[in-house]
């Protein structure tokens, strides 16, 4: 039901990111995606990091923190976000599962991890 993983080695690595974007442009930006025929998936293509969306930075890299003791208390800091390669050659994934989330070949759990801040909840999905 899904495709293959990209093969990232035949991808020079200067143009990585650019060979990525196409993806998720052509699923996200140039066409709508909807989960059930009813929940718009928003790019929020306002919200931009060298010229690409925040959500695509978050499909394809992954943020490295730092433990710190700040005003009294743990807190993390951002060291940045280097490229994420298992979750880049899933890419195209994204918008199969979604808007094939019914699917009997598709597995989904709901997790959440709770921060002080807020709740992040986590999809995983299984095959």
């Amino acid at each position: 039901m899904l495709t293959e993983p990209l093969d990232l080695n035949l991808v020079d690595s200067s143009d990585l990111f650019d060979y990525l974007y196409g993806f998720f442009k052509r699923d996200f930006i140039d066409s709508k995606t909807f989960v059930a025929n009813k929940i718009f998936i928003n790019p929020r293509s306002w919200r931009k990091d060298e010229g690409k969306e925040l959500d695509f930075w978050h499909l394809t890299t992954k943020e490295e923190k730092q433990k710190i003791w700040k005003n009294n208390g743990w807190s993390y800091e951002s060291l940045g976000r280097y490229p994420d390669y298992r979750r880049s050659e899933r890419i195209e994934w994204v918008k199969q599962v979604l808007t094939n989330h019914d699917h009997e070949s598709i597995k989904m759990f709901l997790s959440s991890r709770v921060r002080r801040e807020k709740t992040n909840s986590i999809v995983f999905v299984g095959l």
